[in-house]
């Protein structure tokens, strides 16, 4: 009998410990969706239904989600304890290595965090921003088609959008910009370690968003009939995504060569070879 080879990796954890960390991390999370929602304002707690497939996820949805899977990780923790004869554990002191959620990464920049929550804020905004846009052009389109059907005049369906949505459109517009300028000036604080992870941090959140629409865009081929125009543009869309690839796997290099140098001039080896490959690594416009 052949016995399963092992890599190194996690230690194995006893049950305690391991129902603590869920706990905790699980606490992360709904903290992290709480501050997701109250960032959102209350103005995008509406469920869309959007095409085909199920509606997107609101930020009320992802709050209450991770606020059901907290308390039932707390509450199997609470129950190993009684049944062990332990003491409850204070959450807060819990500490998880492996955590990676925004609340819980360890970072040596809290202004990286709050950049990390401005762009949340700013994705949102996006977001409904985005489907303001596509109600507006479908109700032109529905407003189109009644006149060629001869229906004539339809008030507050044909032209430019409502007045109300105008607003709107202006208020998100504006919140958008803000959000963008306060990254920006937060980013003139980062150090050299911090903006090597953000830029990092750019590319991957670029990567999966043409990830989605290159998905988005399959689908849309396979309801209807190819179009040479169709698969060329998402001929592109791979290309664009190899390319993506390419520069996150050499920043993911320059990110842990940055930290290493960081790590070895902290420590008082103050190399010159060393301080000139840093600065250069970090230098002019190379991390943003």
């Amino acid at each position: 009998m052949n016995k399963r080879k092992t890599s190194p990796g996690r230690p194995v954890l006893p049950p305690l410990e391991k129902a603590r960390r869920a706990a905790k991390r699980a606490k992360l999370k709904a903290d992290e969706a709480k501050a997701t929602l109250n960032a959102a304002g209350g103005e995008f707690d509406v469920k869309e239904k959007q095409g085909v497939g199920r509606p997107q996820a609101t930020a009320q949805t992802d709050y209450n989600t991770a606020v059901r899977i907290f308390d039932k990780k707390l509450k199997a923790l609470r129950a190993l304890e009684a049944e062990l004869g332990e003491d409850p554990t204070d959450l807060d002191a819990v500490e998880d290595p492996y955590e990676k959620t925004t609340a819980g990464r360890p970072t040596s920049d809290p202004a990286l965090v709050e950049i990390d929550l401005i762009d949340r804020k700013k994705r949102l905004a996006e977001q409904q921003l985005a489907r303001l846009y596509k109600q507006a052009d479908d109700e032109a389109n529905e407003s189109t088609t009644f006149e060629e059907l001869g229906g004539g005049c339809v008030a507050g369906t044909m032209g430019r959008p409502k007045k109300s949505t105008d607003v709107k459109v202006k208020r998100l517009t504006d919140r958008i910009e803000s959000f963008s300028a306060q990254v920006a000036v937060l980013e003139l604080d980062l150090d050299e370690v911090s903006k090597a992870k953000r830029k990092l941090d750019k590319l991957r959140h670029k990567k999966r968003a043409l990830v989605a629409d290159t998905k988005s865009m399959k689908g849309l081929l396979s309801l209807s009939i190819e179009t040479e125009e169709g698969n060329e543009k998402l001929g592109r869309m791979q290309a664009d995504i190899d390319v993506l690839d390419r520069k996150i796997q050499s920043m993911e290099k320059t990110f842990a060569r940055i930290k290493e140098l960081k790590n070895i001039l902290g420590s008082g080896d103050f190399d010159s070879g060393k301080i000139e490959e840093l600065q250069a690594l970090t230098s002019g416009k190379r991390l943003f």
